[in-house]
């Protein structure tokens, strides 16, 4: 029974780990998003603080969303589908696209700040059925690893932000690139537990 427990266990920590990735990657939105738009593309704080409305229009639905997704591919699968469209939609201000892109980045990413924590609860559902007590002490330690890796992320950028001229593009890229992580951290653990899987059928 153990060597089947493993690949459990394995899958769960890498899950604490893509969270804490979320929570960072989100930082820069979350933080510099207005910035960006008041100061950055020089429109101004109104014109800034209508982005943080559409970042709020977003997180109105998106755990209604990722519900209807999760039903439909399970909520592993949606889970890396997240992490995909999240750094696509955390990168498009680094990229200099124009207004239309940053409305649906400012919404994209306001609904998965929502949307990730059903679908974190479902996988942690996923991974420890039938046992209500090891699901409540791993989503205990998911929102730990997860605030800690917020907090971090918030002074680590701020530091960042403060020590290359404000640039803008270069916090999103970061971000990104923690959602990227995140995704290769995910599908490297499902690899690696059907291997374990495969082996310890022979």
């Amino acid at each position: 029974a153990a060597p089947s427990r493993s690949p459990g266990r394995a899958t769960l920590r890498a899950l604490y780990a893509e969270y804490a990735l979320n929570a960072a990657a989100w930082v820069p939105h979350m933080l510099f998003l207005v910035d960006l738009v008041a100061r950055g593309l020089g429109r101004g704080i109104q014109a800034g603080s209508h982005y943080w409305v559409l970042f709020g229009l977003g997180a109105t639905v998106g755990p209604i969303l990722v519900g209807h997704l999760a039903d439909r591919v399970g909520f592993g699968t949606a889970l890396r589908l997240a992490f995909l469209v999240e750094a696509g939609a955390v990168a498009i201000p680094a990229l200099g696209l124009g207004e239309p892109w940053l409305v649906l980045s400012s919404v994209t990413v306001g609904a998965f700040v929502t949307g990730t924590v059903p679908l974190m609860l479902g996988r942690i559902g996923e991974l420890l059925p039938d046992d209500p007590e090891r699901q409540k002490a791993a989503w205990s330690v998911a929102t730990v690893a997860f605030a800690l890796f917020q907090a971090g992320a918030a002074y680590g950028l701020s530091f960042v932000f403060a020590h290359t001229g404000g640039d803008y593009a270069l916090l999103f890229a970061l971000g990104a690139a923690a959602m990227v992580l995140a995704l290769a951290i995910d599908l490297a653990t499902a690899v690696a537990t059907r291997h374990a899987a495969t082996a310890s059928r022979h």
